[in-house]
């Protein structure tokens, strides 16, 4: 089919440009094929194929009955093994293997409904070896002529193979996220593509599809100046934007861009959100003839994104404020515990008069009573640290085995009142963590409290240290009451108890193991649990590993 006579000024009014595709196509001889030689054809199918042509974005048109193929430069790399080959060749034969997808599509198309897909799923052959899966983004509109007559179908495409497979991998990967997103994809749907030519310097309109038409309200514009067809966009500046694209050559691009259109007559202005192109329109000397205007209305995305954007600021600006509230609180309350123990411990020292056995062991158990509350105050105020973004971490070289020293000499006495067993690793000197010193031992006397905590008297608390090249891992496990594994996850939630507490006085408020888990992750690692109802309970501090 490839002709080698030179080509003349008429082929390149039709395929202009200097790219492989548009070289090809000056090349071959059309009449060979059912749609005859090039100056048999329409007006309107030559400027079709033009403006395609010209377009940076993939596109391809089905002409006539065989539905015979011409693409752009852009439309290759959607062939792939099938360019060149593919160029003036029945559609049928070009994608056989989907064809009788694609087929499908033009009827409905010629009647003038949208045909429009979004991450398409299709199985195609486009290389030497077997089929493989594809994705694409399109919409198929018809090309009439002056008759109305369709002529030809464009097919405006847009490959999504990777970002469908980034998109699976992304889900696997990070869930929470995946399901954001499907949640968010829920509230809205893309809005088909629109696509208008104008010419001249006028813009008047010669070409739209369905979905430009049901985007300014179904009124007549064929033939009419822009101005004229849709005079709301002059005070918008859009026309003045298509008289710069036309005096300039160069294309302009707009991201959610907010119009103001009149869709239905008599009707007040309704506002929608454009992602579009003015991609200017040349002739074979370079000189633009007139406007491709092509796009989608995202106004419903746009809304959307809006409103999960000021939810979330919403939500930021209450978690400050509870953090600030509870912060300020704690400190109020601290102020009188201080005094009670001091003026308790003013008392037992004889200061106000000698004290008898009977008051010494009330003003211990006052005391002990203050020790608990303010214990349970600072939970509080570390959690509304934490719930604030003010946690304090300074990550220094940490000592395994001197970090475990220093927890066990601060537990010793709780360990010996309730005749405890502790069996304790031995541990290389040289194994460290790149952690907070404070904040670690914080967790890990957290985790040892809770040990003794639930878990009667003489049992056992078992501390054991694994590590990998990248991380130490620290666990405490004991032979205490354990956990129902539908609780597992609730316990590291704020305020959460899981009924594990078989004394009353052992109960805190339910932060320990809500601030310990975010202490360990601010510092890059994690604590988790594994437990069983009457066998007991193992919590593992992971940190990264000194190198």
């Amino acid at each position: 089919m490839i002709a080698p006579s030179s080509t003349t000024p008429d082929l390149r009014g039709v395929f202009p440009g200097e790219t492989e595709t548009a070289v090809l196509a000056r090349a071959i001889d059309w009449s060979a094929t059912s749609l005859g030689p090039v100056d048999s054809w329409s007006r309107t199918l030559r400027g079709a194929i033009r403006t395609a042509m010209e377009s940076p974005f993939p596109m391809n048109l089905w002409c006539g009955d065989d539905k015979i193929l011409v693409y752009n430069e852009g439309y290759r790399a959607v062939l792939g093994a099938k360019h060149p080959h593919a160029l003036g060749r029945p559609g049928s034969e070009v994608w056989s293997e989907i064809w009788p997808e694609i087929e499908s599509m033009f009827p409905a198309a010629a009647k003038g409904e949208s045909v429009y897909a979004e991450d398409a799923h299709f199985v195609m052959e486009r290389s030497d070896g077997p089929p493989a899966d594809a994705w694409f983004t399109f919409s198929i509109s018809p090309i009439r002529d002056e008759r109305g007559q369709v002529v030809a179908f464009l097919n405006v495409a847009s490959e999504t193979t990777d970002r469908v497979r980034a998109g699976e991998a992304l889900r696997a990967a990070r869930a929470d996220a995946e399901r954001a997103e499907r949640r968010l994809r829920e509230v809205f749907a893309q809005a088909p593509a629109f696509l208008a030519v104008l010419q001249g310097p006028e813009h008047r309109f010669e070409f739209v599809n369905p979905a430009y038409m049901q985007l300014v309200g179904n009124r007549e514009i064929l033939g009419r100046p822009a101005a004229e067809a849709i005079p709301e966009a002059i005070e918008q500046g859009f026309i003045d934007l298509l008289g710069e694209v036309y005096r300039t050559g160069k294309a302009y691009v707009g991201r959610e861009i907010p119009v103001i259109l009149q869709r239905e007559q008599d009707a007040d202005g309704e506002e929608r959100i454009l992602d579009f192109v003015y991609q200017p329109i040349t002739d074979a000397e370079g000189k633009t003839t007139g406007i491709l205007a092509h796009g989608t209305d995202v106004t419903e995305g746009a809304l959307a994104r809006r409103e999960l954007e000021r939810l979330t600021r919403e939500a930021m600006e209450a978690n400050r404020a509870k953090s600030d509230f509870l912060a300020a609180m704690s400190h109020e309350l601290r102020t009188p515990l201080n005094a009670i123990g001091g003026y308790a411990q003013l008392i037992e020292l004889g200061v106000r008069g000698p004290v008898t056995e009977e008051q010494k062991i009330d003003l211990a158990r006052i005391q002990r009573s203050k020790d608990h509350l303010d214990a349970l105050v600072s939970d509080v105020l570390n959690f509304a640290k934490a719930g604030s973004g003010r946690i304090d971490i300074r990550t220094q070289r940490l000592g395994v085995a001197k970090t475990l020293e220093a927890v066990l000499e601060m537990i010793t006495p709780q360990v010996r009142e309730k005749a405890m067993h502790v069996e304790w690793p031995e541990v290389d000197p040289a194994l460290a963590l790149h952690a907070d010193e404070d904040r670690t031992r914080q967790i890990l006397l957290n985790l040892i409290a809770n040990a003794l905590k639930f878990t009667a008297n003489g049992g056992t608390i078992a501390v054991g240290v694994t590590s990998t090249d990248a991380a130490v891992s620290i666990s405490v496990r004991d032979n205490g009451i354990g956990i129902a594994p539908e609780n597992l996850e609730r316990i590291f939630e704020p305020f959460v108890q899981a009924g594990r507490a078989s004394v009353a006085a052992d109960r805190g408020v339910g932060l320990g193991l809500a601030i310990s888990r975010q202490l360990a992750r601010a510092m890059g690692g994690d604590l988790r649990a594994e437990s069983a109802i009457g066998v007991g309970s193992t919590f593992t501090l992971t940190l990264p590993r000194e190198s």
